[in-house]
């Protein structure tokens, strides 16, 4: 993602849609809300109630992890009933920038900079820094991933 803020950052299951705030690069993860996926007939009417309850403007970029496969521009969530198009999305909430990636990708992608202390080696004597990392987590499915 590009230096383009503010930002709305989601992670978007079966179950919940959690939202965050990034103001600036300078700043952290606020104004978080968690809103069920069952209240909102689509993705898009979900953001735009997240926004309305923080009384947020419509952000210049957003990234979502979304639990599903991300094969192309149209998203068929296979543990929910929300269809959409990636493009569509981004005309329709006026986003310069739209990133829609697997949940556990992103999940993934941050293995590195967790802190030693917060990560639980599985099995062996020493952890090898550059080993490879598994990612596993209990949700509406099941996620895995790996980097």
């Amino acid at each position: 993602m590009t230096d383009t803020f503010p930002r709305l950052l989601g992670d978007v299951g079966g179950t919940n849609a959690r939202f965050g705030w990034q103001a600036s690069a300078h700043t952290g993860i606020d104004h978080v809300l968690v809103l069920p996926c069952a209240a909102h007939e689509t993705l898009e009417a979900a953001i735009r109630t997240y926004l309305e309850l923080k009384n947020l403007p419509m952000p210049q970029a957003a990234a979502l992890g979304i639990a599903n496969p991300i094969t192309g521009d149209e998203i068929r969530m296979t543990n929910h009933h929300w269809s959409f198009s990636i493009s569509d999305m981004r005309r329709n909430l006026g986003l310069a920038q739209l990133n829609v990636i697997n949940d556990f990708t992103a999940l993934a992608l941050a293995l590195p900079s967790i802190p030693p202390e917060n990560l639980v080696q599985v099995g062996g004597t020493v952890a090898q820094a550059f080993a490879p990392k598994a990612l596993i987590g209990p949700g509406t499915g099941l996620g895995v991933s790996g980097l």
